[in-house]
């Protein structure tokens, strides 16, 4: 087994713990990536030590009680921070999320039988190598995601985990194992005892991964417990959506709207955005993605238009049109952005050579001289006068303003 190379940071925390008769070990995810050779972000360490113990260790280093009653401090080392914690077990989980009581331990396998998934059960020393005592690099070798113990007792204690789940099999393309896909299914509805930001955090991520698709296409009855709107959509539909969903390079914003739009939920999005509790600006780009999913394209005036009135970015824009509708070329959408802007095409009303002023001059008063002004723009836009400020005068005759 290919033994992972660590920071000269994680190195100094593991030695300074077995200096002062410890013992400590790089634990979940950066195991786990450096065995997949993906990168490695964070390098979490558990130890015997408890956080009296690690406090006194440490005690020439800045130390963050991150959250030192469940036994976790960072230590900033070389200006990087490593959060360590004491082995330890749990007691029953009341809430679905949070353990009653956590118990410190001086045993590592009764620190990692409370972990979640086997891939993220495994330790590292540089002394000792690998630590693996429920099958996470069998796991590994198999792509497979299954649960360290009873998957249905894991879910029931911390319903979150049954997102973390689909997630981490949508960024990695591994599978679900047998047991542990029934109980996710199973043990669904308890998601409705997890805080919604929680719940965006991993959905977002899952969405945004490039093996979604299937996740999104077997685990359906899932995302329905937290965005009910989702329901209303047909079979087609979802199918549909789910294979949009799978391009390649588009994000998390674009891949919702794709999904809100497809299964016929644009007049329930913003219900569903509040939903999620997202940012107001992430909600509000979905939204305005969504309601332009429709407006014409087929030339130079229509995009304009499309600029005027567009308030999220265009290259996203771009993306989620042209999935949505393959007959519209990205190349082309952007290509008459580009030229919009280095002619200066007006698309905005202070580039207009009409002002209000110049309306009531000639008698225009109060919100009439907002429609006129608007009208001429749209004119002007579509090719239909001149931005000339008598033509636009007569434009406005002529039409009746």
């Amino acid at each position: 087994m290919i033994v992972p190379a660590l920071p000269e940071y994680a190195e100094i925390a593991i030695r300074i713990l077995e200096e002062n008769g410890h013992s400590a070990y790089v634990v979940g995810g950066a195991v786990r990536n450096a065995l997949l050779k993906l990168p490695v972000h964070d390098y979490d360490l558990t130890t015997d030590a408890t956080p009296a113990e690690m406090t006194a260790v440490f005690h020439n280093f800045r130390i963050i009680p991150t959250g030192i009653r469940h036994g976790t401090i960072t230590v900033m080392i070389s200006q990087h921070p490593v959060e360590i914690t004491t082995f330890r077990t749990e007691t029953a989980y009341e809430d679905h999320r949070h353990p009653d009581q956590v118990l410190f331990t001086r045993t590592l396998k009764e620190d990692c039988a409370r972990r979640d998934f086997t891939i993220n059960a495994m330790c590292f020393n540089p002394k000792e190598g690998i630590i693996d005592y429920y099958g996470g690099s069998e796991d590994l070798k198999n792509r497979l995601i299954r649960t360290v113990g009873d998957p249905e007792l894991r879910f029931n204690e911390d319903a979150l985990r049954i997102l973390r789940a689909l997630r981490m099999a949508a960024e990695l393309g591994f599978a679900l194992e047998e047991h542990t896909s029934q109980a996710i299914l199973n043990q669904k509805n308890t998601l409705s005892c997890i805080a919604a930001e929680r719940i965006d955090a991993e959905f977002l991520r899952m969405l945004k991964a490039d093996y979604c698709r299937p996740i999104l296409k077997k685990y359906r009855t899932v995302i329905e417990v937290f965005l009910p709107e989702l329901k209303q959509a047909s079979e087609a539909q979802w199918n549909q959506a789910c294979s949009m969903i799978g391009s390649s390079g588009i994000e998390e914003g674009e891949r919702l709207a794709i999904l809100l739009h497809i299964c016929g939920c644009d007049d329930t999005a913003a219900q569903c955005l509040r939903h999620m509790k997202v940012s107001t600006l992430f909600s509000a780009t979905v939204l305005d993605l969504i309601q332009h999913a429709d407006v014409p394209l087929k030339d130079r005036c229509d995009v304009r238009k499309l600029m005027h009135s567009l308030k999220a970015p265009f290259a996203m824009y771009a993306d989620f049109r042209t999935v949505i509708d393959p007959s519209i070329e990205k190349k082309d959408l952007l290509s008459y952005r580009r030229q919009i802007i280095n002619d200066q095409d007006v698309i905005q009303l202070n580039q207009l050579n009409l002002k209000g002023t110049d309306l009531q001059e000639v008698g225009y008063i109060g919100p009439g001289i907002a429609k006129a002004l608007s009208f001429a723009l749209d004119g002007v836009m579509g090719d239909k006068v001149i931005n000339r400020k008598e033509n636009l005068m007569g434009y406005l005759k002529t039409n009746g303003f």
